[in-house]
């Protein structure tokens, strides 16, 4: 397994964790981490966006035979 495939899981891992928080716990996500939610909110439909990112760089490296799927 390449670099390229590596970094590609563990953005993969945090857009799917973005969007665990976004949709079902973000009271949490808002009271327990202080200023950090005042300056990245989790908004589902930017989360929803960076998933479909990941998913399309992630289509396009199993494309291209770097991603061993």
């Amino acid at each position: 397994m390449n670099w390229e495939a590596i970094f590609w899981y563990l953005v993969l891992t945090d857009s799917v964790a973005a969007n665990l928080v976004a949709w079902f716990f973000r009271d949490w996500y808002e009271n327990n981490l202080g200023n950090i939610p005042r300056h990245f909110p989790a908004a589902k439909s930017w989360c929803l966006v960076y998933l479909t990112l990941v998913l399309w760089v992630g289509w396009a490296l199993y494309r291209g035979g770097t991603l061993p799927w």
